[in-house]
């Protein structure tokens, strides 16, 4: 009995030690980078990067799951890196369908209790085939009969020479095509029609070219052609207000709204509106 009473504090102390090396034994993983700038490529390359994890623990580092931040976006990797080795995970992004600087991510999960989760990320810049300049849009507002126009510059970003064959417009614009560079840079004027009356138009301007991937480009139009006298903005919603609870708290001033009327003219008179009226 006195033996046993001798014996416990030692197993309990060895139960302890057990209990602490275990807790030791753990992968711990490191990344010698996160994120990775792969420069400027074309449109429907494939970026592909492989990120080195080091396991710097004494427990196999247990790769469990990717999430991706973006379509077009694949991860691999081995799913064990043993104690003292290193691993990798390979993300591969598929750039078909976005442009322009992006940036993409993959999440993975792991069995460090440490740090359970990281990100490695992928930037870049992701050129079209054909980019149009400064956007790729058109938003024209003139007064009734006034002169106006907006010019935009067709960029061919490919090593083969490009052939812009023809410019389609709605009803209400004209569209006119001319060579800066040939094969390379063109140039679109887009104007009002003769006799556009006063009114907010949205329709599209096509480009038709020789590309095998962008034959035709789809362009939108938004051409506001103002009256001599207009008010901007046109219209004031405020949705539902019960009139007599507004009388009843005084608080009118609150669904004040100021509207500018221009002239072709003076374009600066002013006339303030509240809604709903006090009295």
């Amino acid at each position: 009995m006195h033996h046993r009473g001798r014996l416990l504090p030692v197993v309990l102390f060895l139960l302890f030690l057990l209990r602490a090396a275990r807790a030791a034994d753990a992968p711990q993983a490191v990344l010698t980078e996160d994120t990775h700038d792969f420069g400027t490529v074309k449109q429907g390359a494939r970026v592909v990067h492989a990120f080195t994890v080091w396991n710097t623990g004494s427990a196999p580092l247990r790769m469990e799951q990717a999430e991706l931040s973006m379509p077009g976006i694949k991860a691999r990797f081995l799913p064990d890196v043993p104690p003292g080795r290193e691993g990798t995970v390979t993300v591969e992004w598929a750039t078909d369908h976005v442009i322009g600087p992006v940036t993409g991510e993959a999440r993975i999960r792991w069995n460090d209790p440490a740090r359970p989760e990281a990100t490695v990320t992928l930037t870049g810049v992701v050129t079209p085939p054909i980019s149009i300049q400064p956007i790729p849009a058109v938003f024209l507002s003139v007064f009734a009969g006034e002169p106006g126009e907006r010019v935009l510059t067709v960029v061919n970003n490919d090593e083969r020479p490009l052939a812009v064959t023809g410019v389609e417009s709605g009803p209400h614009v004209t569209a006119a095509l001319t060579t800066a560079e040939p094969g390379k840079v063109f140039k679109v004027t887009v104007r009002p029609a003769a006799g556009v009356v006063p009114g907010r138009y949205e329709e599209a301007l096509t480009l038709h070219t020789d590309s095998p991937t962008a034959a035709h480009l789809e362009l939108p139009v938004h051409l506001f052609v103002k009256a001599d006298l207009y008010a901007e903005p046109d219209a004031v919603d405020f949705g539902t207000v019960p009139l007599e609870q507004v009388r009843r708290s005084g608080a009118g001033e609150l669904f004040a709204q100021t509207l500018v009327v221009e002239t072709e003219a003076s374009r600066s008179r002013r006339s303030r509106a509240t809604f709903p009226p006090s009295r």
